[in-house]
């Protein structure tokens, strides 16, 4: 599975910079405000921090700039970095999703041979018996299957 954090879209990334101006310019407003309200070391030490802070997250703006310049290039508009063939699926998990793919396989149970596979980006596998049921039946050319399939298989045709 691949982490949701690596993986971009137009708008991902342009929520996340939205976010990072943000953060850039409470920083800003932060140091102004320490400069005039305090002396000394703790004045030094806080716009240190705060001045390390915006280092960082001007770093990451500029990445994410960069990368919203590789997602350009991109067939479908989206950008993984651990995983170029993994896309963002729907499970049924309160709404939630996973990055990655699906992997379907027929397996004959004699000869424990893969009869059909099938890579899917849905992350459910209530809709996929059924295409792999046919898919196995054409593989063996016979009228007649036996399918076995867990839980996740309720719903086939």
């Amino acid at each position: 599975m691949n982490n949701r954090d690596w993986n971009f879209t137009k708008n991902k990334i342009a929520n996340r910079l939205a976010h990072l101006e943000a953060d850039v310019s409470r920083y800003v407003d932060d140091m102004a405000r320490i400069d005039r309200q305090e002396e000394g070391r703790v004045q030094a030490d806080k716009v240190a921090d705060l001045a390390r802070r915006y280092g960082r997250i001007r770093q990451e703006i500029t990445r994410l700039k960069a990368l919203d310049q590789v997602l350009a290039d991109t067939p479908d508009r989206r950008l993984s970095l651990t995983d170029p063939d993994a896309r963002a699926m729907a499970t049924s998990a309160r709404q939630s999703g996973m990055v990655g793919y699906n992997v379907q396989t027929a397996v004959d149970t004699e000869a424990h041979l893969i009869l059909a596979h099938d890579v899917t980006n849905q992350g459910v596998d209530r809709d996929q018996l059924s295409p792999m049921a046919a898919a196995a039946k054409e593989a063996i050319q016979h009228n007649h299957l036996h399918a076995i399939a867990d839980n996740g298989y309720f719903r086939g045709s």
